[in-house]
């Protein structure tokens, strides 16, 4: 199929992705304007701001059918602007296993778009992860329970915050490149790239929180990071930039085209050199699940995903045990794929993770 073919049948999946991406929960959204710097007495520049997060109670629109679910509004300092508060505000939601002891500590994974993780009931398109029916069947099977941290992305930056900046560095702006890449690169370096303050935002925020108050294993080797299409590119960016604070990552159907064309696309070759030139060898104890789909947006990532393949091989820096790679013949760019996908990644981060670690 040609390339224009391709683009007639994914734009409209394009729009209807970005705009779900965004959707917000709308008592939650209510709240958000409510929950200002003033009402948490929380004043002065982005230095002296602590973190600052308070548990939601009540009806909290989403539910689950196994295990525990707590949700947090979080206030970041280092994702806050000063002229506009509203951007480090945060929702997070905590899931916990129903054998949840304080005297156990758990492995952890953390997902980007978290909410879309539990209830089809209250997302946009009626779709789920089933983070909480797969994590059932996984732990009643006799595997180890995990805690998963879902982060809820910041709707209309979400782009901003998930689009791997250093990569940046890698793209030619010449004459020749795809006027929609040059144009993309232009939009977003005015608008500034968030992804580095993101992960920041993670790191040296928000898992202190979750350490600090959930009885979770603190050691890097037991904490993941899992995402899927943009929320792909940045969980493979938070294992590239920290690999000493993450055991790994699970990456379904990145987004590695970054635009919505492959007609004289820069990025999908600026992943690889970005990777080429930092992959170390202290990556080599990170486990790493790649996955894509061929059908609708997926349709366009399986060479960049072969590329990436071979390239991470050719590197020989990530342990070829605990590297593993799939496409998916038939499947989408849907949670509902997602869903189907997410047991097997689950199955290989447990058969590697290290069990017996303080």
């Amino acid at each position: 199929m040609r390339v224009h073919s391709i683009q007639r049948i994914i734009f409209p999946v394009l729009l209807i992705l970005y705009f779900s991406k965004c959707q917000t929960i709308k008592p939650l959204e209510n709240l958000s304007k409510s929950l200002t710097l003033e009402d948490l007495s929380l004043k002065g520049n982005g230095n002296n701001i602590q973190p600052t997060w308070i548990e939601l109670e009540g009806d909290l629109n989403v539910k689950v059918n196994y295990g525990v679910l707590k949700r947090f509004w979080f206030i970041s300092p280092t994702l806050v602007e000063l002229d506009s508060a509203h951007f480090g505000n945060r929702i997070v939601d905590v899931w916990l296993p129903p054998s949840y002891d304080t005297g156990v500590t758990y492995p952890v994974i953390y997902f980007n778009d978290g909410q879309m993780l539990f209830d089809a009931n209250s997302t946009w398109n009626g779709q789920e992860w089933k983070i909480d029916e797969t994590l059932k069947e996984f732990i009643e099977s006799g595997n180890s329970p995990y805690i998963i941290v879902g982060i809820y992305n910041a709707g209309k930056y979400r782009h901003a915050e998930y689009l791997p900046e250093d990569v940046l560095n890698f793209v030619s702006q010449s004459d020749t490149m795809n006027k929609s890449a040059a144009d993309i690169i232009s939009a977003y370096k005015q608008d500034k790239i968030y992804s580095n303050e993101y992960l920041d935002f993670i790191v040296n925020e928000l898992r202190p929180m979750i350490e600090a108050n959930f009885s979770v294993n603190k050691h890097y080797s037991q904490n993941f990071i899992a995402g899927s299409s943009m929320g792909g590119l940045i969980s493979y960016y938070a294992c590239m930039k920290y690999r000493n604070k993450w055991g790994g990552m699970i990456a379904l159907s990145s987004h590695w085209p970054v635009i919505f064309t492959l007609e004289s696309n820069p990025f999908p070759e600026s992943f690889i050199d970005y990777t080429r030139s930092t992959i170390s060898l202290g990556h080599n104890q990170q486990i790493w699940y790649l996955s894509t789909g061929t059908e609708t947006l997926d349709s366009m990532y399986s060479n960049s995903h072969n590329n990436m393949v071979k390239m991470i091989k050719g590197t020989g820096k990530i342990q070829t045990k605990n590297f593993k790679h799939q496409i998916f013949s038939g499947m989408n760019h849907t949670e509902d794929s997602w869903s189907r996908q997410f047991p097997q990644a689950l199955d290989f981060l447990e058969s590697r993770r290290v069990k017996k670690v303080r």
